[in-house]
């Protein structure tokens, strides 16, 4: 019969263990308490748009955020992986997977996992073929119920170069979210190499708290006159923009697409901020101004919608929390051939201003109270988007 005394568990704690015994028990002890320490919330908004997406198409790839920097010096790869590893620690969304929990829409926030840093060598290849690698893997898309939603890959170049790359499914981020993180990757890798503490700022409010906030603002006095503002802005037949385009347009959305690149010389740069300064507006005003001019003339359309993305994070109090945060405005113009210029730029720059003072309200939760008519080849209420933002820098990784 075996008693307490004798059952092999008890016999493994009292028997003399070895180092790397002692190791591997601990790690098997961290890894149970880890695993009993699984918390529960409700999605956010925008994550449940994200989340409906995926389900659709659990296959696309079509919202995986990434970012991959070219490294030019020496890197110490065990220091760089604790470096990704304390990242994933200190912020809950990095180790967060979703479900659906009692038929509700559910962020499951793990403990923590370790995360891999899938390491390549790809010396041998010419660069054409290196970029076909690197587009590959980050078109690779995720079980967003399983861990990790967030992969790192690091590939080893000729002449001791590498390039790195992180892809994050934007349920869990946002390109805030990535300027954050790489800053403080950066700090701690920095900081492992010189045995110092690393200096990060005080740890913020969780994703999770968010969420609750967001639900409460709902259904908060300013949650309801947002609501009553989009309602009135977007009233009446919306109807999808019309381009002369060379190709048909499919009868489901693909995400197919292209990039063109150009650079406005410094002197018209220059004039453009001169101009927007003696109307008494900012630079995304008049060159968004100038874009709904742009759209007009190719599609004749007197009412026109464009969505912009906001950076939703009004609060200051989220300002250093990763998760999914961005939130699009509708910005709704009339024109028409008689306008002037400066009269359509007095219009927009008064939308701009009132969307931002609404910009709280969930776009998703905006589709569901319009319930405009659905087509599976446009996106609803608006079918062009304007983006106007700083860059990012970051030099920490030599990059």
């Amino acid at each position: 019969m075996e008693t307490l005394a004798t059952s092999p568990a008890t016999a493994a704690v009292a028997a003399p263990l070895g180092k790397d015994e002692k190791k591997a028990l601990l790690e098997k002890l961290l890894q149970q308490k880890l695993q009993q320490s699984v918390q529960y919330a409700p999605m956010s908004k925008g994550q449940e748009s994200l989340w409906f997406v995926h389900q659709n198409d659990p296959h696309s790839a079509a919202y995986n955020v990434a970012s991959a920097i070219h490294i030019y010096s020496a890197v110490d790869i065990n220091s760089f992986t604790r470096a990704l590893n304390q990242c994933v620690q200190r912020h809950a969304a990095l180790r967060t997977s979703y479900a659906i929990n009692d038929g509700k829409n559910t962020q499951v926030i793990n403990a923590g996992a370790p995360l891999a840093l899938i390491r390549r060598d790809v010396s041998a290849f010419t660069d054409t073929e290196v970029q076909q690698i690197i587009t590959a893997d980050y078109q690779q898309p995720f079980d967003l119920t399983q861990l990790p939603v967030m992969r790192t890959h690091w590939y080893d170049l000729a002449n001791g170069e590498a390039v790195f790359m992180l892809v994050v499914h934007h349920i869990a981020f946002d390109a805030w979210s990535l300027w954050i993180l790489m800053e403080e990757l950066s700090e701690i890798y920095q900081a492992l190499n010189s045995n110092r503490v690393p200096q990060l700022p005080a740890q913020a409010p969780t994703y999770r708290e968010y969420t609750q906030q967001q639900a409460q603002w709902l259904v908060s006095e300013k949650g309801e006159s947002a609501k009553e503002y989009w309602l009135k802005k977007l009233a009446g037949d919306i109807h999808p923009l019309t381009l002369n385009i060379s190709k048909p347009r499919p009868r489901i959305q693909t995400f197919n697409g292209a990039s063109h690149y150009f650079q406005l010389a410094p002197e018209l740069a220059q004039a453009i901020n001169a101009l927007a300064k003696s109307c008494g507006v900012t630079a995304n005003s008049l060159l968004l101004t100038a874009f709904y001019t742009l759209l007009y003339r190719h599609s004749g359309q007197e009412d026109i919608c464009i969505a912009s993305p906001t950076a939703g994070r009004t609060s200051g109090e989220f300002a250093l929390t990763l998760g999914y945060f961005v939130n699009p405005v509708i910005l709704r113009t009339q024109l028409a051939a008689n306008n002037l210029f400066i009269d359509v730029l007095e219009q927009v720059n008064t939308s701009l201003l009132e969307a931002l003072e609404y910009q709280e309200f969930p776009f998703s939760s905006l589709i569901e109270a319009l319930n405009p008519k659905r087509d599976p080849s446009y996106t609803p209420l608006s079918q062009v988007s304007f983006v106007f933002q700083k860059p990012q820098q970051n030099d920490g990784l030599n990059s």
